[in-house]
């Protein structure tokens, strides 16, 4: 409704580029800086379970965004019903979290097989983001 005046036709790029923004610029400093805590108390050992600990961060963070409606800032009124959306996303969350947390501790606990998660989550951040980060979002034009 109010950005019906903005001269691009698939608003996904625009979405895209703020998770971007928000996941690489704001929240990636944070991370850093909590993993070089860790650094100093584990040293260079704790490195590979960093790696996946972000590659999940990122991935779990995209997932939940795709998932959820993709509406930018004050583009529609707020509507009571759809309160319950966002408790549902968080639970949803959590379970995911769990379940990359449960596999860390139960089955990556070699470097060979940490190595092998690191992969197996590049290539699944690169299908989320290539395949399914394309939701389109047409602004209709009066």
């Amino acid at each position: 409704m109010f950005y019906q005046i903005l001269p691009i036709e698939n608003l996904s790029k625009c979405i895209r580029a703020g998770v971007k923004v928000v996941l690489f610029r704001y929240l990636t400093p944070i991370f850093v800086a909590l993993s070089a805590l860790l650094f100093a108390v584990y040293g260079i050992a704790i490195l590979p379970d960093i790696v996946i600990a972000y590659l999940s961060f990122i991935f779990v963070t995209s997932l939940m965004i795709r998932v959820s409606t993709w509406e930018l800032p004050f583009s529609s009124e707020f509507n009571p019903a759809n309160v319950g959306r966002g408790l549902l996303l968080l639970f949803m969350s959590l379970f995911v979290l769990a379940l990359f947390g449960w596999t860390h501790i139960f089955w990556l606990k070699t470097l060979e097989l940490q190595l092998i998660g690191i992969v197996v989550m590049i290539l699944a951040n690169l299908v989320l983001w290539k395949f399914f980060m394309n939701k389109k979002y047409i602004i209709a034009r009066g």
